[in-house]
């Protein structure tokens, strides 16, 4: 991956990246590709930084299988290490909340009255 920018305000830290391979497997057939499709953006948290919000900027691209036995003719490129499919936080904020066990529910937070 690479760090295209930083942006910090006075309550987020946004960092934008994309990728850097060439090419990607289709998840369908295993066939490589390196013809793109489209693109979009992924938006997902990371853990604090500085004090203060983290939000990444993932550019992930979507490629063409062009393998005609392929069921998958457009397929998302993988970011492992990083994000999970449909992740809304990335891989270091998922772990660590997972580290810190289940919340306790609502009631057992309220204090009880004299």
């Amino acid at each position: 991956m690479s760090v295209e920018s930083v942006e910090v305000t006075d309550t987020v830290v946004r960092i934008e990246v994309r990728t850097t391979v060439r090419q990607a497997a289709s998840p369908g057939c295993g066939c490589w590709s390196s013809r793109i499709h489209d693109s979009y953006l992924q938006f997902p948290r990371g853990p604090p930084a500085v004090g203060k919000f983290a939000v990444a900027s993932l550019r992930v691209r979507r490629f063409v299988c062009e393998e005609d036995s392929c069921l998958r003719k457009t397929f998302a490129e993988r970011v492992s290490g990083f994000t999970r499919r449909f992740g809304r936080r990335t891989e270091r904020l998922r772990s660590t909340l997972v580290s810190m066990g289940p919340a306790p529910p609502p009631q057992a937070l309220q204090i009880a009255d004299p």
